[in-house]
């Protein structure tokens, strides 16, 4: 990948996560560079509901040109055809996806629990979890024990591989950094409650029209 710094472009050569180290190289051309839209800054729920709206909704946002407009109708067809009204999983041939439609705080916790669950079995796609060989029946009753017993921070955070994320974090005790990362990056109360409105206490799935 290739970054911006003081005016010039630059190829990515490597980068030392520990000692927050990028080695760079200057890169030919002036084409800006693109990223993927991945990491950055935590997503507010409200983004993700306004998301789920437009895309299951009719209206088209004025600002949007042409180019964005036909996108837009492809994501609706998609949509459609998934059926993502009724629910909020897709079958994708060798799994499920579940749009959770929520904030970073909250998928967060719902991917830990997760991999607590199923270890190698799910992926994080950001706006969803893919669930390897795993149907909505069978992702219900994988969350269903959690409902009855909801892990300690400690525990969801060690399912997590790296925490860390400020200059002198590293310098914080396990315990101090749990407890600053929960705060900043967890939310239990709301993954809780969203698990409820999905599954429900008994793990069955929902249908998005009866929430």
């Amino acid at each position: 990948m290739s970054l911006i710094l003081a005016g010039r472009r630059w190829r990515i050569l490597t980068v030392d996560a520990e000692r927050l180290v990028v080695k760079v190289e200057p890169a030919p051309g002036k084409r800006p560079p693109r990223f993927e839209g991945r990491g950055g800054a935590d997503i507010h729920p409200r983004v993700r509901s306004t998301m789920r709206q437009i895309l299951l909704g009719d209206s088209v946002p004025i600002y949007l040109d042409a180019t964005s407009q036909a996108m837009l109708r492809r994501a609706r067809l998609a949509a459609a055809d998934a059926r993502l009204k009724d629910h909020s999983m897709v079958n994708t041939g060798n799994g499920t996806l579940w749009f959770t439609w929520t904030g970073s705080r909250i998928h967060r916790v719902l991917d830990c629990l997760a991999r607590m669950a199923t270890s190698k079995n799910v992926d994080d796609e950001d706006i969803a979890l893919h669930f390897a060989k795993l149907d909505m029946i069978e992702i219900g009753q994988m969350y269903q024990p959690f409902l009855e017993c909801f892990p300690t921070i400690n525990e969801l955070i060690s399912h997590l591989s790296r925490i860390a994320s400020e200059k002198y974090d590293r310098y914080l005790s396990k315990e101090l950094l749990n407890q600053v990362f929960a705060e900043r990056f967890l939310d239990v109360d709301g993954a809780r409650q969203l698990l409820l409105d999905t599954f429900g206490l008994d793990g069955t799935v929902k249908s998005t029209r009866d929430r």
